[in-house]
């Protein structure tokens, strides 16, 4: 049985947060394959699911203190500061975490950072698959990074086909490494 662990420290329950919902959902009821999905609820943004996920056997992955409520969520500012303090107190717990557990494949949504931080420094063994979700602002720093560290991804994942061949035509991804997600098989 392969695992399988989501990062996605959603600050509000729209757009990225369904996303991975509906994501490990699919994968625990309607692939052909047995996985054991977990989703790491970084500062406690999952509390309210527990149930849900309990229910439907997807595995919810407590990092320690639940501050989400405290945090502030609106605002491009506010929003930065929060990720900024999830990204502090989340870093050796998840470190921890991914040494100690080594899932199969690693899933990441929001706060790409961190993981990538951690599999370049640690080298967690780990097939760690970026999922973009929206259309990201493609700006030179993001550019930069995505080309520099595409190396330390297994897969990438595309939400259009669009966005799919905007990222291969300029250079960001190379194709065969990037994938539409109603395509993306793990192997």
């Amino acid at each position: 049985m392969k695992t399988i662990y989501y990062w996605s420290p959603c600050l509000t329950k729209i757009g990225t947060y369904r996303s991975t919902i509906n994501s490990a959902l699919s994968l625990v009821k309607y692939s052909k394959k047995f996985y054991n999905v977990k989703i790491i609820n970084a500062c406690g943004e999952w509390d309210s699911k527990k149930d849900f996920f309990y229910e439907n056997k997807i595995g919810l992955i407590d990092l320690g203190v639940s501050y989400y409520n405290i945090l502030p969520k609106s605002g491009y500012l506010k929003s930065r500061f929060s990720y900024l303090i999830i990204f502090i107190l989340s870093f050796i717990p998840l470190t921890k975490l991914l040494l100690k557990d080594k899932p199969d494949y690693f899933i990441i949504h929001l706060l790409t950072a961190l993981p990538i931080l951690l599999k370049t420094i640690i080298g967690f063994k780990s097939k760690l698959i970026l999922r973009i979700s929206g259309f990201p602002k493609l700006n030179f720093i993001r550019k930069f990074f995505w080309i520099i560290l595409n190396s330390k991804f297994f897969k990438i994942t595309s939400p259009t086909k669009h966005l799919l061949h905007q990222l291969v035509n300029d250079n960001i991804f190379k194709a065969g490494h990037i994938f539409f997600y109603q395509t993306l098989l793990l192997k």
